[in-house]
C-alpha cells in the first residue's frame, strides 16, 4: 500500500512559443510506455505517449493525433519535456549506464 502512495513521476512545464502557450507533462509510467511499444508505427507509438504524459491540457489520443500534424519543433519540444521527466533523455541514460561501463576497479 505504500509503495502504491509514491508519487514518483517528475513534471515539466513546456512552454510552446510556437503554439503561444504552455503545457504540462508528466513521466511516463512503465505500462504506458510498454503499451505505447506495441503500437504499428512509430507516429502512433509517439502519440500514445504524448497522449499517456500530457497533465495539462487534458488531451484524448485522437485530439494529440491531431496538434501533431502541426509544428514538429513544438511537438519535439514536447516529447524531449516526456523523455526528461521519465529519465530517457540522453543525459539521464548516460549518467544510469557510466556504472555498468566502468570496469570493476573504476567503480
Amino acid at each position: 500500500e505504500a509503495l502504491g502512495a509514491i508519487d514518483d513521476l517528475k513534471t515539466e512545464v513546456v512552454n510552446i512559443p510556437e503554439w503561444k502557450f504552455s503545457v504540462k507533462v508528466r513521466g511516463l509510467k512503465k505500462g504506458e510506455f510498454d503499451k505505447a511499444r506495441e503500437k504499428e508505427t512509430d507516429v502512433e507509438a509517439n502519440n500514445a505517449l504524448i497522449a499517456y504524459a500530457l497533465v495539462e491540457p487534458d488531451l484524448t489520443l485522437e485530439q494529440v493525433e491531431a496538434f501533431s500534424e502541426r509544428s514538429l519543433r513544438a511537438v519535439t519540444r514536447i516529447m524531449e519535456a516526456i523523455l526528461r521527466c521519465s529519465g530517457m533523455d540522453d543525459a539521464s541514460l548516460g549518467a544510469a549506464e557510466k556504472p555498468f561501463l566502468a570496469g570493476p576497479s573504476e567503480q
